[in-house]
């Protein structure tokens, strides 16, 4: 049996989970999946169109709890699986009374932030361990086991038999689970619905939610503006001359290194934070902006190492507060308001990283250039999406990783994730599934979620739109359910 490496695995999800990318979050999102499970376990047709806006019965994870455990009933001992950063535990706290619960994750990390974060919330019931749980040991009963991450687990026999043991008689194992593809190998068909899908939504509701960030833009609408704006600015700008590279027209502060070569300048600063690395004197004068018109310097640069402050000292001495802070990455064309250019002395290049290393930049190319009046103009005649230039900032596109790209960034990923329905029926006399649709969405609303939280009536016809299309594609096309709530246990729980 193929096994994962524990410490790879163990360090992949130490990361905290991102809300703001993830498409679950989406209130509407959130409704469809709680009508789905609902009507699953009423024994109705799923197909509700159009969907509520938000859940009214707490989501699907209370909808789906709520038929298998009674409200009323506390729960004396709860086990959670794979319970990562504790969401469960702690959502589960919220709606029952927990008398005790055992946490149980691969990751050091994720279980002292739980813990750190029961401890805040007052969950004082609320335990934590660190273990594989594909060499999982159990000691005593359960009356409620729960599970968000079976699907990275390669020893389903062994967990599945494990539980069961362990598990009260009538008892619920509850989990929310990938229970797709092995491998996260998707059909031909569906990677094609999700290309098609992103391509339908507007080019303002698909800035990502990262770019935003790296943006400093919290907006969708207000962060393609500024994309557009820089893009305009890119075809309006002028080079600053090549003279400014070579080592004798640079002002390097003590300890720096500056090597020059035939592209530009490699800059690696001191150690220590906020030492500048290399002062680069401006040598050209730039009109002041008019009007709806901005001033903005563009330096293309590759972080290799550290972290770099990209910013300005004026006549005067004094930092302007737009210094821009870099991380090491690929090259890029990073673009910084150029307030009162002709004040501007220097541009800076200096030490940002805070754990005591030397940052190292290579800078290939500065430019000075003004936006144009309309920049939204521009945007309608040429796809920012698809311009080399800005693409980067936008989800265009899904491909699926390959197996042997999944091995080396996560082994555990959805390893035997198509055989934890069938595992669960091998073990267990009752098992129950509640699917909750997202086979597209997932993807094409990854990293997109947090531009669709609002109620705006382009927001909600868009995501009516997208909930209709992967309705249609999954009821008579080779695109199968992906997601669902799993209960399994020794009898049939809705016949209470």
């Amino acid at each position: 049996m193929e096994c994962p490496g524990p410490d790879v695995v163990a360090t992949r999800w130490g990361v905290a989970p991102d809300d703001a990318i993830n498409y679950a979050t989406i209130p509407a999102v959130e409704a469809r999946a709680s009508s789905w499970a609902r009507r699953r376990f009423d024994g109705a047709v799923p197909w509700v169109s159009p969907y509520p806006r938000r859940a009214d019965d707490g989501g699907a994870f209370i909808g789906v709890l709520d038929r298998v455990h009674p409200p009323e009933r506390p729960i004396e001992r709860l086990l959670s699986l794979c319970c990562g950063h504790g969401h469960a535990e702690r959502a589960l706290a919220r709606v029952r009374a927990v008398r005790s619960s055992d946490g149980v994750d691969i990751s050091p990390a994720a279980i002292a932030h739980a813990a750190a974060v029961a401890r805040q919330e007052g969950f004082d019931t609320l335990h934590y361990r660190v273990a594989d749980l594909n060499q999982l040991t159990l000691e005593g009963t359960y009356d409620f086991v729960y599970a968000g991450g079976v699907h990275h687990l390669s020893n389903l026999e062994h967990v599945f038999a494990e539980v069961r043991h362990h598990l009260a008689p009538g008892a619920p194992f509850m989990m929310y689970e990938y229970i797709g593809a092995a491998r996260c190998q998707y059909t031909r068909r569906q990677v094609e619905a999700i290309n098609s899908c992103i391509r339908l939504l507007p080019e303002r509701l698909r800035v990502r939610i990262s770019a935003q960030r790296e943006l400093g833009i919290p907006s969708s609408t207000d962060a393609y503006d500024r994309l557009a704006r820089r893009l305009s600015c890119l075809e309006n700008s002028e080079p600053m001359p090549l003279d400014v590279f070579p080592l004798t027209g640079c002002r390097r502060e003590r300890g720096s290194m500056v090597e020059t070569g035939t592209s530009g300048l490699r800059v690696t600063t001191p150690a220590e934070r906020f030492h500048y690395g290399v002062k680069i004197p401006r040598k050209m004068d730039v009109p002041e902006a008019a009007g709806e018109r901005e001033t903005v310097l563009m330096v293309d640069a590759h972080v290799r190492g550290g972290e770099i402050g990209i910013g300005y000292v004026t006549d005067d001495g004094s930092t302007f507060l737009e210094e821009f802070v870099v991380k090491a990455s690929d090259r890029r064309t990073w673009h910084l308001p150029f307030p009162t250019p002709n004040r501007c002395r220097w541009i800076v290049l200096r030490n940002q990283s805070a754990n005591g290393q030397p940052s190292v930049v290579e800078v290939y190319g500065i430019r000075v250039g003004l936006t144009t009046p309309n920049p939204q103009t521009r945007a309608t005649q040429s796809a920012l999406a698809d311009d080399p230039r800005t693409r980067r900032y936008f989800w265009t596109d899904f491909r699926p990783m390959t197996v042997e790209e999944w091995k080396s960034t996560d082994p555990s990923e959805s390893i035997r994730s198509d055989e934890i329905v069938p595992q669960l029926r091998a073990v267990f006399p009752w098992v129950h599934v509640c699917y909750t649709r997202g086979s597209l969405l997932q993807f094409v609303l990854y990293d997109l979620a947090a531009n669709f939280y609002g109620e705006a009536d382009e927001v909600r016809h868009y995501l009516d739109m997208l909930f209709h299309i992967e309705d249609v594609v999954m009821a008579h096309d080779d695109v199968p359910e992906n997601f669902a709530y799993v209960v399994a246990a020794d009898s049939d729980l809705t016949q209470r």
